[in-house]
Order: C-alpha cells, then structure tokens, then sequence
C-alpha cells in the first residue's frame, strides 16, 4: 500500500491517465517487488521486523517529500507510533491511493503559464527571440576528422548562415554546469554566488540582461525548465515553466506500454534519495566491472527527457505567431539535452534506442550519434519558430538569439577539478565548446570561427542594443574556462587548448 500510494500520487501529480495499461503494469510490478519485501518480513526476527518497519517508514516518506524532513518525520513517526506503526499505515495509505483515484491534487498541467500582470507599456522595440538550448554543442567543437560531425557541422553552419545569422563557430561557455553557466552568462560575465542547493536547481536573482532589456523597454516573456527559475526580474510579464520531470508527455509517444511502465517506474525511483544513492554504488561498480570481462547495464535515475521540452517548444512556437513590438521571448529548455530519446524527425525512439549520458556499455561514439539526431530536431524546432516569427503582425522586424548553455558533455571523464590529470582535450572542448548565432538588421550574415566568450558575446550586443556582437578582448587574453568539483563549486581557470578551432 504504501509504494502503491506513492506511485499514484506521483502519476497523479503530472496528470497522467491513471487508467493507462502502463499504470497497471507498473503497479503489478510494484506488488511483486512488495510480496518479496513481504517474504523477508515473515521470515525475520522480532529485530529484523523492527528494523524492516522503520526502514518501510523512511521508504514511504522518501517516496513523498524532499530535504532532512525525510529523516526527522521518519523518527517522528516511529516513536511517536510505536508498535502501532504498521496499524497507523494500513489506514493512511488506502486514503491515499482513494485520494488520488478520485482525483485530489491531480495537477493536469504539463506546461505551467503565469501572467505577471505588469503595467501595460508601447515601445516599438523589435521582437526579440532569444532561444538557450540546454547542452549544444558549438560548430567547432564538432570534429572535422568524424564523418557524422563533419556533416551535422555543415548542416549546422547552412542553416543558421542561409537563415541570416552571424554564426561565432569557436564560442564556448565557461562553466560545465546550467546553474553556473546561464547566471555568468546573463550577467555577462560576472560570476555569481554559488550554494550547495545549486545541484537541486537554482534561481537567477541578479539578472543584467534582463535589466538591460527593460531599460530598452522590452516586456520579458520567459519560457523555462523547473531546474532554472529566470522569473525573479521586474522585467519579466509571463512566466512558462515546464516540468522537467512531467510524465504526461510520455503517454503520447508511440512508445509500447512495457516501455510507458519502465519510464513511469525509473522517475518513480528516481524520487527516493535512497534509490539514487543505491544506483551510484551500483553504476560505480558497473563501471570499474567494465574495465574486465564484465559488462553490467548501466542505470542513470535522469528523470528529464527531450519529450516535455519538444511540448513546450511548440508553445513558444504558437505564442511567436502573435508576437508584438516590446516582447523579449526568452526561451531555456532541456533540449538536445541527453537522455537522448529522439530521433532526427523529433520523434520518440524505443526505449532500447535511447542513450544515457554515460554507461559501460555505450561508447563516446554510440552517445554522439544519438545526440546529433536530437541536436538535428532541435535545429529544426528552431526553423519552426523562425517561421512562426516570420508569420506574426512584427515579424519582419526582429532580432534572434540562439545558444547554448555549455557544451554536449559527452565526455570519458568529465572536465572537472577532481578529474584534473585525467580528462584529455576532447573531453574539454565538448564539455565548454558551445553554439552562439545572432540575427539582426544591423550585423552581417556570416561565420567566425575565433574562440570568443558567450558570457562578452551577449554583453557586446545588449550594451549595443543588438546592433553590434564585437567583443572587446583585453589585450593578451587567454581563452579559458572554470573547472568545477563534484559538487559544482567552481574551483580553478583552466586554459583550453590553443589548437582547438584548428580540429
């Protein structure tokens, strides 16, 4: 009852049909997996079955909530219920599960949209389009001597180059992480304050490009992951956010239903810090096995996936049809953001298909193919919303901004203080080397390859009003990145490598 419980509340929460054939295979396997836990229970001693309740207790709240509550209400609960606890349970679960049967906290939105009602301002300014696609990787930081890179580069350059854009090819981010590289970025350089919350999400207090796009009196219309809150601006006069978790999306895929349970159950899981916790020892081991003869599957509890990202890219893509003079649309998705689930066309692949950021079992170049489909689906998700753009009453008066937060991070070892000794050039570049493309009235259609900030990028054309993108570099300068820890803290400059954008 109480993995039942939680798992209908967890589907509930993202408005998932809880009639779908995937709901009940996954409950059934949730029943197995309770008539072993049933099985040890009997067969237990009096310690063991104390220890199994507690443990149960803990499991049931892990499932629900977040934080040190977890273990305090777990403590709480115990002894404030003693050896009435499994009693105390029996009733308190099936009112859960009545709950969400009938429908009590169904949350049916898979994109949440919010109207700050900001005074009512005319400008004339250009519609501004400003897209941040979460682990893009730059135009040369795609390797010339690979066949399957070398044609995603040119297809790549032609697109933005033939769509008008001034394409900086060497652009790079200098953090490896959103929470770090979206806030330097937007406050064009200046690093910002770093907690240890930041690896559960971030929000942007200080935002210089947002209040730079007020003083040219732009309207911010902000469309976003959960993961990164960039609504805290008085700038800003919508706010759409989109679950980087949602389930719902899934139930449109063609996906079979087995494949429906076993996503349902991996975000399900992927609620529990005990469930985290346990697959990091087991991909630790499944990783060190697979330096011998031993090749375990590698499980990633990664509950984001580029479906509910291509649902609200389609959003922003109908709101641009009706685009004014004044709105700023800045748009931060996880897309072509791993795991990689989609193919070329947008569409969702097999479950099987799909590449996880990092397992024994898949090479650099099994991840890099995968991931070049989904950066081709999002290049054409970008086309859509330039035509959609180009339809609205402003279109043919606008200015677009298009790039990543950092790069693939399709890495051996990832480029980080604790790795320091270990990670070799390729790791560095697609783990920084990242896309910038501008269009605008005033600068040329073109492409640069010079190895140029995104962070001074954005500042150069902001301070400009979007009339120029050239970067006043100090004389001597050096291009050069953070590395972080484990912990995303950023440590320590590390130079990149001198001979990169001749790759």
């Amino acid at each position: 009852m109480a993995l039942l419980a939680s798992l209908l509340n967890y589907v509930s929460h993202y408005g998932y049909p809880l009639g779908a054939p995937e709901i009940r295979i996954a409950a059934a396997m949730l029943v197995l997996l309770a008539a072993a836990i049933g099985l040890l229970y009997a067969l237990l001693g009096r310690i063991g079955r104390v220890i199994l309740e507690i443990l149960l207790t803990y499991l049931a709240f892990d499932l629900n909530f977040d934080g040190v509550g977890v273990a305090i209400a777990t403590i709480a609960t115990v002894i404030l219920f003693n050896r009435h606890l499994l009693k105390v349970m029996v009733v308190a679960f099936p009112v859960m599960i009545a709950a969400d049967i009938i429908g009590l906290g169904l949350d049916e939105a898979t994109v949440r949209a919010e109207d700050l009602a900001l005074p009512s301002v005319e400008s004339n300014a250009p519609v501004l389009l400003h897209v941040i696609l979460d682990e893009h990787i730059g135009i040369e930081g795609l390797p010339a001597a690979v066949p399957e890179a070398a044609a995603l580069r040119r297809d790549l350059q032609n697109f933005y180059v033939q769509n008008g854009f001034r394409l900086f090819g060497g652009a790079y981010s200098e953090y490896l992480h959103t929470v770090n590289a979206i806030p330097h970025i937007l406050n064009f350089g200046v690093e910002q304050p770093w907690t240890s919350e930041h690896r559960e999400g971030a929000t942007v207090d200080q935002n210089r490009y947002f209040d730079r796009l007020g003083q040219l009196g732009y309207r911010v219309r902000v469309y976003q992951t959960d993961f990164l809150d960039l609504c805290a601006n008085p700038a800003v006069e919508s706010c759409t956010v989109q679950r980087a978790a949602d389930l719902k999306p899934i139930a449109a895929t063609t996906l079979d239903a087995t494949e429906k349970a076993a996503l349902i159950l991996y975000g399900f899981a992927s609620l529990s810090e005990a469930a985290k916790l346990a697959v990091r020892f087991y991909d630790l081991a499944a990783s060190r096995l697979a330096r011998t003869s031993v090749r375990l599957p590698s499980f990633e509890l990664h509950q984001a996936n580029a479906t509910g990202a291509l649902v609200a890219f389609d959003r922003v893509i109908a709101d641009l049809r009706h685009a004014r003079p004044g709105e700023a649309y800045v748009v931060h998705l996880l897309l072509p953001h791993y795991p990689y689930a989609v193919g070329r066309d947008c569409g969702t692949k097999a479950l099987g298909e799909w590449q996880m950021r990092r397992s024994p079992l898949v090479t650099r170049k099994g991840r890099e193919l995968a991931y070049f489909d989904q950066v081709t689906c999002a290049m054409s998700k970008v086309g859509a919303a330039l035509r959609a753009l180009a339809a609205s009453p402003s279109g043919s008066r606008s200015i677009v901004i298009v790039h990543g937060d950092h790069g693939s991070r399709i890495t051996q070892r990832d480029p980080m203080v604790e790795n320091t000794s270990r990670f070799d050039e390729r790791d560095l570049i697609n783990g920084y080397s990242t896309l910038f493309a501008v269009r605008t009235a005033e600068i040329e259609p073109g492409y640069d390859a010079a190895r140029l900030p995104v962070a001074q990028l954005l500042s150069a054309l902001a301070r400009s009003s979007f009339s120029s993108a050239a970067v006043d570099l100090a004389p001597g300068f050096v291009p050069s990145v953070m590395l972080e820890n484990w912990r995303w803290k950023p440590i320590r400059r590390h130079e990149l490598p001198a001979s990169w954008t001749s790759r």
